[in-house]
């Protein structure tokens, strides 16, 4: 309960103050705190999350915040993925109870804005066709064509909008047609 305290204390910090490089340290050392004694598989996750979304504002230290934000998006699936690369690591993953035990005491993103968060970040630092196929998982479809043509797709952006076009016109997708 304590860790969910500290962790709350950390949000007030960011809710309450502008975004600046002192919140950054004020939170830092709430997270460190956190991070250094936990005992809950969920507060850990949180404080995981948080500090990489403080490092992602750092140029020195984005892509690895990057690559933490991709693990915390992966260990919600029973699926091989790039940080579970083998069934062995899926299957030695915390059970379902353990995660959920404190989920209603503290704010923990679903998947879904997990993995858009993640294709957005991928997309920012120029790792569009990643971020392409995230977006495609979500449906964002206005977000795939932008990030193919960014990578100089064209054909493949062309081929997802006449087939959003065949299922459903929309005036977005007759736009991105040209």
């Amino acid at each position: 309960l304590d860790q969910t305290i500290i962790l709350s204390l950390c949000l007030d910090v960011k809710n309450n103050n502008p975004a600046d490089g002192l919140t950054a340290e004020q939170m830092g050392a709430y997270l460190a705190r956190v991070l250094h004694h936990h005992d809950d598989w969920m507060v850990y996750s949180t404080a995981l999350l948080e500090r990489a979304w403080l490092e992602c504002e750092k140029s020195h230290g984005r892509e690895r915040a990057i690559l933490q934000i991709q693990a915390l998006t992966d260990q919600h699936a029973n699926r091989l993925t790039v940080t579970q690369s083998t069934m062995q690591s899926v299957e030695d993953s915390a059970p379902a109870q353990d995660r959920l035990e404190n989920l209603h005491t503290i704010v923990y993103p679903p998947r879904w804005s997990m993995l858009r968060d993640l294709a957005e970040r991928y997309a920012k630092i120029g790792v569009v066709t990643s971020a392409a196929e995230i977006f495609e998982q979500l449906e964002m479809w206005d977000e795939v064509v932008e990030c193919y043509r960014h990578a100089g797709k064209e054909s493949k952006a062309e081929q997802v909008i006449r087939e959003r076009l065949a299922e459903a016109e929309t005036p977005r997708m007759w736009a991105a047609l040209g």
